[in-house]
Order: structure tokens, then sequence, then C-alpha cells
């Protein structure tokens, strides 16, 4: 059986932003697993949805794509989930692999559901701070955005903003949690940085599976 893969782009008044980055991360994905560069042809669908102007025209949306090495076979236009993360979780684990982003996400979901009472869980590997179980993070230190060297996805909106030298990456410990003064989420949908800063509960709980 083959794999299926995701990627989720962010509609906003009838135009992919960034879409650019998206492809090239499809790219990536199939030349790992299958040293397969795919044609112009594989995009055909998300391509013509340009050309022919499909997309809703006001407000902003999750273009959701869902493709393996066959080829792109689901498309969906759904609204952009309305949620707050006001309160992050750590969570502590002894190993994990998300360097491609997956159409299932259960192991990610099952270490999210360890730690009830927040929004979004930062997710912990050899005291290493990485990624929250739907972004990228960035550490305001009070003269920079400081983004985790130890990432488990390149995100990105990570990657745009490296690129950018919004961001500069670095190693980030357990340890050196307390001493930012702000955190924020990456991801295609979200804002950079979002409009408040979550409160990390530095309360810790392990996953040991």
């Amino acid at each position: 059986m083959g794999l299926d893969f995701l990627e989720t782009v962010k509609l906003k008044d009838g135009k992919l932003l960034h879409w650019e980055w998206h492809r090239l991360r499809m790219e990536e994905t199939l030349f790992h697993f299958y040293h397969y560069s795919p044609p112009e042809s594989f995009f055909k669908p998300v391509l013509e949805g340009i050309e022919r102007g499909d997309f809703p025209l006001n407000g902003e949306f999750r273009y959701r794509i869902a493709y393996n090495r066959s080829g792109i076979f689901q498309i969906e236009t759904l609204p952009v989930p309305c949620r707050q993360f006001r309160k992050l979780g750590i969570v502590e684990v002894e190993r994990i692999n998300y360097r491609f982003k997956f159409l299932n996400r259960r192991r990610l979901e099952q270490i999210k559901n360890r730690f009830g009472g927040v929004d979004e869980i930062i997710i912990v590997l050899n005291r290493l701070v990485t990624d929250t179980t739907i972004s990228n993070l960035a550490f305001w230190d009070g003269r920079e955005w400081l983004t985790p060297s130890t990432y488990l996805l390149n995100g990105t909106t990570r990657r745009r903003l490296l690129e950018e030298k919004i961001l500069r990456e670095e190693v980030i410990t357990l340890s050196d949690l307390p001493f930012f003064q702000k955190v924020t989420l990456l991801n295609a949908l979200l804002p950079f940085p979002l409009p408040y800063s979550p409160e990390l509960v530095l309360k810790r709980k392990k996953w040991v599976k």
C-alpha cells in the first residue's frame, strides 16, 4: 500500500498564498519516497483551478490537497478553523519522526490527547523543543524571533520566514522556555505573529509509547 500525503494552502480572496512553497514540498516529498520528480501534469488539478478562477473571491479558506505517487486524488476548499491557542502544554516524547506531512496524523493526535486543558501542545524530544502537532514554533527573546533548529516538520511558513531573515534558527531546550517573552505558532493558515502570546503551561507530561 502506498503512502498518502497532505498539503494545506491558505486561500485568501480568490488567491492561493505562497503556492510555490507548497508545491516545492510536494515535489521534495515524492522525490524522497519514490525518487520521482512529478511533471507539470501532476499539478494540473490545482493549476487549472487557478487559471479558471474557481476559488471564492472573498474571505479566507483552507485549500486541502491529498496526494500520493499516482497523483492528486482529493481537493477540498474548507473554512479556516476558528481556533485560539491561549494555552500550550508540554509533552516530552522518547521518539517521534514526522519529517513529511502525511495524511494520517494519528500519532500526533494521540500525543496531543495526552494533555487535557490546553489548546495545543509543544512536543519536546530529548529535552529539545520541536513543534506543536499542527505547526512550527517561534519564540521572541526581546530582540528577535527564534525558531527551533530541532523541528519535526520543516514547514513552508518556517522556511519562507527564514529565507526572508524574519526568523533565526537556534537550538532551544526545555529549560530555555521560561526566559522567552512571547511564543507564536507558524503554519500556512495563521498570521505571523499571532495577535496574542499563548501561555506556556510548564507542567510537563511524558509520552512513553
